[in-house]
């Protein structure tokens, strides 16, 4: 685990890599593994208008003027509660400017005979609901297998349209276009930055050609993936293909457009959790 972001920095089942991994102390690329609130992807300009107040935060994406990853992405969580198996990483978002409530923030990891299963808590201490939406961050892998050889698929429901700035434009239909990958498609033929709607009641599966699969499961309060394919991810032999698996609560720039956004009440928790799983060649 890494304590920045309560980020998920390497994860191994019996020797064979589940995740891309990062050095430990070394900053996570790509935002690898990050846990990501009180939104995830981007916000448009950095602002939003909570009661017919403009709410500004900081630009943290300022080629395209947006502000990315929510306001913990960079924050060191405290390990609060560890055993063998698990560990539990917790932060409290004090209010500010730009997103005036109080959440206490808990992340555990607890591991499992076929992979790893992430717990999200959010509580909301404030006097006030508070507008909220997570996210997560894996690069998923399938042991050694290249990552280009790989075949993806998802029970994806739709996918959003974006413009220059990655900024949602429209929300399309699947059905037989380049981001149905509703039926396996090799990587290589991708090429993804996307965000789809999914159906929660299957998994998106990453499969090797010998049968062997990682799997990555979501329960019913993430109702959106992130899907990022990139050539660039840094390794000790040099850039690598690697792809990120990013269950979300709500779609990019959720708390400017409201769709999605879960309204935490004051003291009241919310829960989601999702995790990555491995199966052995048949």
């Amino acid at each position: 685990m890494d304590p920045i972001g309560a980020g998920l920095r390497a994860l191994c089942l019996e020797d064979i890599d589940l995740v891309q991994s990062y050095p430990r102390g070394s900053e996570a690329p790509f935002f690898s593994g990050r846990t990501l609130a009180p939104w995830p992807n981007r916000l448009e300009d950095g602002a939003w208008e909570l009661d017919g107040r403009l709410l500004s935060v900081p630009v943290t994406e300022p080629d395209r003027n947006n502000a990315l990853h929510g306001l913990l992405r960079d924050r060191s969580y405290e390990a609060t509660k560890t055993s063998g198996s698990s560990a539990t990483f917790s932060t409290k978002l004090s209010p500010t400017q730009g997103y005036p409530f109080t959440l206490e923030i808990a992340i555990t990891y607890e591991l499992g005979a076929s992979g790893i299963n992430v717990k999200h808590e959010a509580r909301n201490v404030s006097n006030s609901a508070a507008p909220f939406a997570a996210g997560a961050h894996p690069f998923i892998k399938c042991g050694h297998n290249p990552l280009p050889s790989l075949s993806l698929t998802s029970q994806v429901l739709s996918y959003l349209e974006v413009n220059e700035r990655l900024l949602p434009t429209a929300e399309r239909d699947i059905s037989g276009g380049d981001c149905d990958i509703r039926f396996p498609r090799v990587l290589s033929s991708l090429s993804l930055d996307t965000a789809f709607r999914v159906s929660t009641h299957a998994p998106t599966v990453l499969r090797a050609p010998d049968g062997s699969r990682t799997e990555l499961w979501q329960d019913a309060s993430w109702g959106w993936l992130q899907i990022f394919l990139t050539p660039d991810y840094p390794s000790p032999d040099g850039p690598v293909w690697a792809l990120a698996l990013e269950p979300m609560t709500a779609p990019p720039n959720a708390l400017k457009t409201g769709e999605d956004l879960i309204w935490l009440e004051p003291g009241k928790t919310w829960q989601g959790m999702w995790g990555i799983s491995y199966f052995g060649a048949s």
